[in-house]
């Protein structure tokens, strides 16, 4: 029993340290398991890394694993066995890369993931199969996926996002120079935010400007709601002259009303989170912020109280669309959404028919980096149909719990229940944060 022993630990012995001043040489080394049995047996070169051929074995004697590497990487044909002798993956290496088919199999022979690598990236179709069921259906290009079961999942890349959100902050508005006006560079950081939220929810922005009335309405409003105390679209005059309060009442009834800060800045943040008790079910604010038709506001302030000027339909050739999502499909900075906000679906009303609440059903699916959902969806905690509201009057609001707005994580949705001219519809998309 003390001479198996002492052979075991002998034979699992992987590398020997060369005496100094004595030339490294490639070895043979045979691994046995705590039983005893043979479990791998492969060559290590002269620097301790795997080189040549590699077999492992299952514990009853059958082959698990047949391969081949090079200097310590993987490199030529790899085919492994479930125990039995059915085959499980089959696959070839370049370097440590896969490149070429890799088919794997389930223990009934079924086939688990079909997929073609070039140079250890995804690259062509990729396939995976559940108990011989499809789970997903992809295309790939250099490891960057072009379609996820009919979904293009990235309309916009992340170097485009980058660049098009330096551009907006590197521009000016004319009203930025307003001489006399301490809210004017204010003002222009508020358009800033608001172009950079309508790129990238895919809606008109290049055109959006300050309009010197609109401001000096915004101020008025934000001015009343200030006199009051609170906010309010519709206020009664609180004793001002009648002049005073007919342009303060303008202001208030034509525009998003915030109270927050004494900044001026911080409102339209507010307007697109729009996810508090109040404002959940219709996310109103956010709507406005996103009407494809805007290309005039405004942008007032009034001690902790502000206001942008929102029903401006100047934009009569707004490029068609079929949805205004937000967060919006594809790639998401991280940094203009909260794991508290609502999401939102508003939907072109010419192209879909009012949707029934009772009808739609909303899911949320995790993602893995290979885009396929294996965790069940996320459960909502809110959850409405609203089809009379601001902007586009089309428009479903749901909140997943558990959602993590960090670099990394990729998100399904799946709206179902909807229906179009042409009969019953779905709307699918991914989307995925990152840091800017």
């Amino acid at each position: 029993m003390r001479a198996r022993t002492a052979l075991a630990a002998l034979l699992s012995l992987t590398v020997l340290l060369p005496l100094a001043g004595v030339p490294a040489r490639a070895e043979q080394v045979t691994e046995l398991d705590a039983a005893g049995k043979l479990k791998a047996k492969y060559s290590l070169d002269e620097s301790g890394l795997r080189h040549g051929g590699y077999a492992e074995f299952h514990t009853d004697g059958s082959i698990k694993v047949k391969a081949t590497y090079r200097r310590g990487k993987l490199h030529g044909r790899y085919v492994s066995y479930h125990p039995g002798g059915r085959p499980h993956v089959a696959a070839d290496y370049d370097e440590g890369g896969r490149d070429g088919k890799y088919v794997e199999k389930d223990e009934k022979g079924r086939v688990v993931v079909e997929a073609t690598y070039v140079k250890g990236r995804l690259h062509g179709a990729y396939e995976e199969f559940r108990e011989g069921e499809p789970v997903t259906r992809q295309r790939w290009a250099d490891g960057v996926p072009l379609d996820v079961d009919g979904v293009k999942p990235y309309p916009k890349s992340r170097e485009e996002i980058r660049a098009t959100i330096e551009e907006i902050f590197n521009s000016t508005d004319p009203l930025e120079s307003a001489a006399g006006d301490p809210e004017a560079w204010g003002r222009g950081e508020c358009l800033r935010q608001l172009k950079i939220y309508r790129y990238l929810c895919d809606v008109p922005w290049r055109e959006l400007q300050l309009d010197a009335e609109m401001n000096r309405l915004a101020d008025a409003g934000a001015a009343l709601c200030e006199r009051i105390g609170r906010l309010d679209h519709t206020p009664e005059n609180p004793g001002l002259p009648e002049d005073e309060y007919k342009t303060g009442y303008r202001g208030t009834s034509n525009s998003n009303l915030y109270q927050g800060q004494e900044d001026i800045v911080p409102q339209v943040r507010g307007y697109m989170d729009d996810s508090d008790a109040r404002n959940i079910d219709r996310v109103g604010h956010r709507r406005w912020c996103l009407n494809p038709p805007l290309q005039k506001t405004g942008f007032g302030r009034s001690g902790r109280f502000g206001a942008m000027w929102s029903m401006d339909r100047s934009n009569a050739k707004a490029p068609d669309y079929e949805l205004v999502a937000f967060p919006p499909p594809g790639w998401m900075p991280d940094y203009y959404f909260a794991e508290h906000y609502a999401w939102s679906v508003s939907l072109h009303r010419q192209k879909f028919k009012k949707p029934d609440p009772a009808a739609v059903k909303v899911t949320v699916t995790p993602l893995g980096d290979d885009h396929v959902r294996r965790d069940p969806p996320l459960a909502l905690n809110h959850l409405k149909v609203d089809t009379d509201g601001p902007g586009i009057p089309y428009c479903v609001i749901f909140r997943p719990t558990g959602v993590r707005v960090e670099p990394g994580a990729r998100y399904w949705v799946e709206i179902t229940g909807l229906e179009t001219r042409d009969g019953p519809a779905a709307v699918r998309y991914v989307v995925a944060f990152f840091e800017l």
